[in-house]
């Protein structure tokens, strides 16, 4: 393959300019689930509320930028779908922290600002439609469109009773992680939580690599997972070996 035929890049990104109209993100079907639990979530929120601290105790200076880490995608130049290859547990944690941003945000200018976030605004004159910036895998899809990326939806997913979201289940994880965030955010002011969504979108980073052909983003993603991610083993060769399977397949293939 020639070098023209495929491209790979890395930047720095703000989440500005992640949860934009330049991604469509999309999580494949043969990826595992998001398994995130309260001990991520929550040290995830715990360091953004420290950092946000340590601005506060500093007024009129700009602390470091904080870094969450990565992401590896497929992605053509110029293109905004973005298949995502590694960083579908980040991407998901923060969709929901901007829901629950949304959900106590006392002013509509506010909610609306976190909902761009979390759903691409259609646009008649650049031709582009409504829909959420980040899909995930087809059997957890619906759930998260409703409980997370609808406006009501966090309100709805905190209520829901053990019985409707199963122990060890996406449904369960995604629940009690907004529950966690709701239970820590509605203590804080309503200025400390424009700060933290100031945070979020100016000063939080990932490093996105991205490459146009899936082959190369596995590469990618196998040498970055070999070197200390938290990935086991069967995590990456599951992922290397259905991602090499026809695309029609894979969904059938990943759910055997």
């Amino acid at each position: 393959m020639s070098s023209s035929e495929n491209t790979l890049e890395g930047h720095e990104l703000p989440l500005r300019s992640i949860y934009d109209d330049d991604f469509r993100f999309t999580i494949p079907d043969y990826q595992r689930p998001y398994s995130w639990t309260r001990d991520q979530a929550g040290q995830l929120l715990d360091d953004l509320l420290t950092a946000l601290g340590e601005r506060s105790a500093s007024p009129g200076e700009t602390g470091d930028p904080y870094f969450l880490g990565s992401l590896v995608l497929v992605k053509k130049k110029g293109r905004p779908a973005a298949e995502v290859i590694d960083g579908q547990q980040r991407l998901t944690t923060l969709t929901l922290l901007f829901a629950v941003l949304a959900n106590l945000a006392e002013s509509s200018d506010e909610k609306s600002s976190y909902m761009k976030r979390i759903q691409q605004p259609g646009d008649v004159v650049a031709g582009t439609r409504a829909e959420p910036r980040l899909r995930l895998r087809a059997r957890d899809r619906d759930f998260f469109t409703k409980f997370v990326q609808s406006p009501d939806g966090i309100s709805l997913l905190v209520s829901l009773p053990d019985h409707q979201v199963p122990d060890g289940s996406v449904q369960r994880r995604l629940r009690d992680n907004a529950s966690l965030f709701v239970n820590t955010l509605k203590l804080k002011t309503s200025a400390e939580r424009l700060r933290l969504g100031s945070l979020l979108v100016n000063e939080t980073f990932l490093v996105v690599v991205s490459t146009s052909t899936e082959d190369s983003a596995h590469r990618v993603f196998s040498v970055m997972n070999s070197r200390g991610l938290q990935l086991s083993p069967a995590d990456i060769f599951k992922a290397r070996v259905i991602g090499s399977i026809e695309e029609s397949k894979r969904n059938e293939y990943s759910t055997k």
